[in-house]
């Protein structure tokens, strides 16, 4: 067999510990939308996967276990609303529209004329994002029926550490990138295996706030940038300094300031109409910090597998497990998002 087949065969066989016979680019979970289809895929893999394997060298779907997944949702509350999409093979491959159509009024009985829209080819590789963790005899031992563990196993306990640093650096990453080599670490997370953010690639709409402290003019004009080109905003999301100095800008203009209840019990104030959240996954320097105007329908995480936990080989006295995650996060559109940089 060609190494070409071989790895085929190794790209559809991570897909299918996560998926099954989904299709390609199947939207599995959309909180814009209310989808949501993790547990239920989660729970189907893992009794497949268990009747193949047996449950002492199972690859398990970590996503199926709500308690894991809620844990997460206000540390990475930007994650939580960002929808997950399948993606078959080592690229997530898609078109994006980077010219309308051309539509004139004819007189009548003229001549007619076709324009078409103009597209462009885009992709971005998938990236492999690992956890490795592991607990002792003794203290497996020890731990044994302790309160502390409010009925979870050492092992599993040590499970949700790991998994929440997965989640905490998998926003971070959609947000702040880490392609930037050399480029200004206050700002990017440099890492050659990782992949663009969302701060690198909205190129098109910025507002330079250039060491000043955030305002409800240079908001609106990122709001109007990103709608002027086309989109039609869902959310805006900042570092906490940042979301502190706008509330105190609305709250010059009004005695309170209203808020809106997003999904897992997040809430967002709201800025004309529009949600905006904090996360310590931003950049938070002095004259660094960013905000970010986002159209979700443009913004996807692609999964080639999700969140899955292996047990490792057992060569000493503990027992050793990762927690493995490959995908990679696109913007189709970048226009029609918008960003305010250099906020003091």
């Amino acid at each position: 067999m060609s190494f070409e087949k071989m790895a085929l065969l190794n790209w559809d066989a991570a897909y299918y510990k996560s998926f099954g016979d989904l299709p390609h680019e199947f939207r599995y979970y959309d909180p814009w939308k209310d989808v949501d289809l993790r547990k239920d895929i989660g729970r189907k893999m893992r009794d497949i996967i268990l009747k193949a394997v047996g449950t002492s060298a199972a690859t398990v779907p970590v996503y199926l276990d709500t308690g894991l997944v809620d844990v997460t949702a206000r540390e990475t509350p930007f994650l939580s609303l960002v929808p997950r999409v399948t993606n078959k093979g080592k690229s997530a491959d898609y078109v994006k529209i980077t010219a309308k159509p051309t539509v004139s009024w004819v007189q009548e009985g003229g001549t007619l004329s076709s324009s078409d829209p103009t597209y462009a080819s885009a992709s971005a590789n998938i990236a492999f994002l690992y956890a490795v963790g592991e607990v002792t005899g003794p203290y497996i031992a020890a731990a044994a029926g302790s309160p502390v563990f409010a009925g979870k196993t050492a092992k599993e306990q040590e499970i949700q550490n790991q998994f929440r640093a997965l989640k905490i650096k998998e926003e971070e990453t959609l947000l702040r990138g880490t392609t930037n080599n050399g480029d200004d670490t206050d700002i990017y997370v440099y890492n050659q295996y990782g992949y663009d953010g969302l701060i690198k690639s909205i190129t098109s709409n910025t507002v330079n706030a250039a060491g000043a402290t955030i305002d409800l003019t240079k908001f609106r004009q990122a709001v109007r940038l990103a709608r002027e080109d086309g989109g039609t905003p869902d959310i805006a999301v900042t570092d906490w300094k940042t979301f502190d100095d706008l509330r105190g800008v609305l709250t010059d203009y009004a005695r309170y300031t209203n808020t809106t209840d997003l999904k897992f019990g997040i809430k967002a104030m709201e800025v004309d109409g529009l949600p905006v959240i904090a996360t310590t996954q931003m950049p938070s320097a002095d004259n660094k910090r960013i905000m970010l105007i986002l159209d979700m329908d443009v913004i996807e995480m692609r999964v080639l597998q999700d969140v899955v936990v292996e047990d490792l080989a057992k060569t000493k006295d503990t027992e050793q497990f990762m927690l493995k995650l490959y995908e990679v996060g696109i913007v189709k559109a970048e226009q029609f998002c918008s960003k305010i940089y250099a906020l003091a």
